[in-house]
Parts: structure tokens; sequence; C-alpha cells
């Protein structure tokens, strides 16, 4: 309630409709930077939720957006899509990134159609959101998955989510194509795209990657794995609970044997300064 009440006072920019967002940053650019940078300072550092907090943070680094391009896109993302997911479905997660308008606009993809696909986000999803850049997929389907979500765009006055995303079939391509050894007959529209993210969201080598990265993160830079292999097991079973695994993680051995096996980074001693002296 603290933060909460912190939040609605001194930044009501962050609990605001899209509209609403966008309309205060044309007003006042610097004040929603300010907003969106002190507000993640504030609730990591006073928060009750301080895992919780950690995990965004994990996450708003996975699905990296820069803030200061995008302000307004960020600040959406990261409540709509980060803080909605964390410690949810990575499924939902990787879904609800992919149609975020912030991510659209910084990976290209907005701008991506049938005569020139656009591959910027069809690679990163794949090396840097979910299988790895040793996951076992290839150039070829890299240019299969931009031909896939081609049409995959924003609409400012498209749905009420915030997302602002809009399928624009006029610019897709309907052709035959070939994904990660599956065949995507031709006619197909939004709902191969849909496919596509779906066998990414499940595929062996995304939660291997996945469950390395919380490991690496939460644990230590020397990976064990031993419980690297556990938790991709319990995202294989779960269908990619992210709560699940983070409960394998902070009950096993090798988490209570970590201590004094990672550094600070800069933005944990900026919190630890906060939370020490306290916000006055």
């Amino acid at each position: 309630p603290r933060v909460d009440e912190f939040i609605a006072s001194e930044m009501p920019i962050l609990g605001t409709s899209s509209s609403e967002v966008f309309s205060m940053t044309r007003e006042d650019y610097g004040r929603s930077y300010y907003a969106s940078l002190y507000g993640r300072f504030y609730r990591a550092a006073y928060s009750e939720r301080q895992l919780y907090e950690m995990v965004v943070e994990f996450w708003t680094d996975h699905f990296n957006v820069p803030n200061h391009d995008l302000v307004a896109e960020k600040l959406l993302d990261d409540r709509e899509v980060i803080r909605r997911y964390a410690l949810g479905s990575f499924r939902d997660l990787l879904f609800a990134s992919a149609q975020s308008r912030a991510m659209l606009y910084y990976l290209d993809n907005a701008w991506s159609y049938a005569e020139h696909p656009n591959e910027n986000y069809a690679r990163e999803v794949m090396e840097l959101h979910t299988l790895g850049v040793a996951g076992g997929y290839s150039e070829d389907d890299v240019k299969a998955l931009a031909r896939i979500l081609t049409g995959w765009t924003v609409r400012d006055d498209w749905n009420n989510n915030g997302s602002g995303f809009y399928f624009d079939g006029s610019v897709h391509d309907w052709d035959e194509k070939t994904f990660l050894g599956r065949v995507f007959p031709a006619g197909r529209g939004i709902e191969e795209g849909l496919e596509a993210f779906d066998m990414l969201a499940t595929h062996t080598s995304t939660a291997a990657f996945i469950s390395r990265k919380l490991v690496r993160r939460f644990v230590s830079d020397d990976v064990p794995q031993s419980l690297v292999d556990r938790v991709t097991q319990v995202f294989v079973d779960t269908g990619g609970d992210i709560r699940a695994m983070m409960r394998t993680i902070l009950l096993s051995e090798e988490f209570m044997a970590s201590g004094m096996q990672r550094f600070k980074r800069p933005v944990h001693f900026m919190v630890s300064i906060l939370r020490t002296f306290g916000d006055k």
C-alpha cells in the first residue's frame, strides 16, 4: 500500500490509460522519463514484494527495450508485459512482448512487409528471447519467421489494452513457409504467427536457455548444471510456469550455498542506499 500510494500521488502516469500516457509524455517528456526510472527504483527499494521486483528486473533485461528512445511505449511495456507476467507463464510473457508496441517499434517489426521482410525481431526473439544462439535454428528459420511475422504492426486506434497491436493482412506474406522443420501452408494469416510463438515458447531449447539464465542470475555465474537440468524439467512439466521454476531455484541446495558468489550490480547498490537511508 505504501508503494501504491506514493506512485499514485507522485507518478500518476504509471497508472493511467495508454492514451493518457502518450498525452502526458508529449506534454512533459522529462517528467515521464523521470517517472519511469524513479518508479522502478522506488518499487525495488520499498516494496515488500522483493522477489517479485527482482524477477521484474530480470525480465526487463531479458526483453530489453531502451527507455530513452521509447519512453511512453516502454512505460506501457513495463506495466502490461513485464510486471503483469513476471511470475506467470513464460508463454504469456512471450506472446505479450511480441504484441507490445515498444517491442514492435524497437526491433522494426512494425515495418515488416511481404515485399521486404525485416529480420531484426525474428532473429532476436530466437537468439535472445527463446531458443538461444545455440538453440538449433538456422538462417533459413530467421528468414521464415520474418515472413511469418509480416503484418504484425501497430495502429494507434486499435484495441483497448494499450499495446496498439494490429495484424495488417494487406502486407502479410501469405505464401508457404517452413519454420523449424514444420511446413506452414499458404493462405494463413495471424494464426501462423501465433503457432510459431507457441513452438518457441514450448521448445526444449527455450526451456534450457531460460532456465540457465535464471540460475545464472539468482545463483552463480559459475552455473551449476545439475540445477539447470532440474529447472529445465520444471519448465517442460509446467509449460513454463515461472513461479514454479523460481521455487525450484530458491529451495535448492545450490541456492542455499550460493552466498558471496555474485557481485552486486550498480542498480542494487542504489537500491541498498535507498533502503538504508530512507526516502527523505
